[in-house]
């Protein structure tokens, strides 16, 4: 068991401890993803035993056990996730938000799962997808983002693993999700990206 990180001075950078002591951050512990693309890590997540790294214009696995088997694997090499809680594991595929939509990969193919909803996807602001914050919950995948040029998330894409299907809601502002036990049963949390409210969402 290792803690992973990402430099905050290299931006291809990502550093890990020594196994089985998160206290030791030895020099030599780090892999560096690309450095030459002008690109910057911007999230990393578990995938199964592997660990997924993304950038904002390219995604990578990383696989092994130790450092003398750890091998990079690129998955794509044109999107990647636009921020930290921009992915979230759907337990069916790997979903993430990237430039030209929300998209869903099983690590062989990834596909725009908003194909179909381009002009709602139009009006959301490319600029302030690092912001944007997904979480998957009950067979549903919720996807906070700014639309219509807002500075904060102002709208909410669900997205219905059984039907197959979108729905956008509009005016509902959230910066973060978070799922908490609360007494032995799972609680979806949401924070208000206005007030900073944390309050129980999809009751």
């Amino acid at each position: 068991i290792r803690v992973w990180g990402i430099d905050a001075a290299n931006p291809s950078r990502v550093h890990f401890t020594d196994i089985l002591d998160p206290e030791v951050w030895s020099v030599l512990n780090f892999m560096d993803f690309n450095p030459e693309d002008g690109d910057r890590v911007t999230a990393m997540t578990r995938a199964g035993q592997d660990l997924l790294i993304t950038k904002q214009w390219s995604m990578a696995l990383l696989t092994g056990t130790t450092t003398t088997n750890y091998s990079i694997v690129w998955l794509d090499t044109e999107q990647g996730a636009t921020g930290k809680r921009a992915i979230y594991n759907t337990n069916k595929y790997m979903a993430y938000v990237a430039q030209d939509g929300i998209r869903f990969t099983d690590f062989n193919t990834s596909i725009v799962a908003t194909e179909r909803l381009t002009p709602d996807w139009n009006r959301i602001n490319k600029r302030r997808l690092n912001q944007a914050a997904m979480i998957y919950w009950r067979n549903t995948l919720l996807v906070a983002l700014p639309a219509n040029n807002s500075l904060y998330n102002n709208t909410v894409w669900v997205y219905d693993f059984l039907r197959n299907a979108w729905s956008i809601n509009t005016g509902w502002n959230v910066s973060a999700w978070c799922i908490f036990n609360q007494y032995g049963e799972d609680v979806l949390l949401a924070c208000d990206s206005m007030t900073g409210q944390v309050y129980e969402a999809m009751k």
